[in-house]
């Protein structure tokens, strides 16, 4: 597993928005990777986002590709920035483990991944590397 997720297993994708207000933030599920790493909330599921992507997907999948790493990090490092900037994280190396886990995320894409499983992955891995 990614590291842990405040010791229980991801909460309902309706828990309520973070004290940011940003209702794509979960309040509660934070994942850290050890002690020296940052705590990253884990965000709702972006099912607007996941549609238009699967759209995507049927009338260009090469396309899509690319998209699902560009648009999955832009709004991962929305959420993220402060934590992973301050520890010297940055935007380009976010896209790079998004992309570098094209396989997750495509199969998120398609409905065969859970978002939980993808989005605690994806933050374990940031959290290793800053």
């Amino acid at each position: 597993m990614a590291g842990s997720v405040n010791g229980a297993p991801p909460g309902p994708q309706g828990a309520p928005a973070a004290a940011t207000g940003d209702p794509a933030v979960g309040k509660d599920a934070l994942v850290r990777a050890d002690a020296g790493s940052p705590s990253l909330r884990l965000l709702r599921e972006p099912e607007r986002l996941r549609r238009e992507l699967r759209e995507l997907v049927g009338e260009n999948p090469a396309a899509a590709k690319d998209a699902i790493a560009r648009r999955l990090s832009e709004r991962l490092w929305r959420a993220w920035r402060p934590e992973l900037a301050p520890r010297g994280g940055s935007a380009q190396a976010l896209r790079s483990v998004v992309a570098g886990d094209g396989v997750e995320t495509w199969l998120w894409v398609l409905g065969d991944r859970q978002w939980d499983q993808l989005v605690e992955g994806l933050a374990g891995r940031v959290a290793r590397r800053v």
